[in-house]
């Protein structure tokens, strides 16, 4: 199994940590997420975009989203 890692600070982890909390909870009661303040999106971009690099794509979470990660 390939592993791969990612190193964040401690604000981000957090963010990342308490949203991913908050959807799976919203998701389990079948209520809508509320829209996370700005500065967590910018947080969370920057996250995903580390993690598609990651992965091998060119850090675009809108290209990863939609499956055109390119590798």
């Amino acid at each position: 199994m390939e592993e791969i890692m990612l190193r964040l600070n401690r604000e981000a982890a957090t963010v990342l940590r308490d949203h991913l909390y908050m959807v799976g909870e919203h998701f389990a009661a079948g209520t809508p997420v509320v829209q996370f303040p700005r500065e967590d999106e910018e947080r969370l971009a920057k996250v995903m975009c580390d993690l598609d690099k990651a992965l091998g794509g060119r850090g675009c979470i809108a290209c990863a989203m939609g499956g055109r990660s390119h590798r």
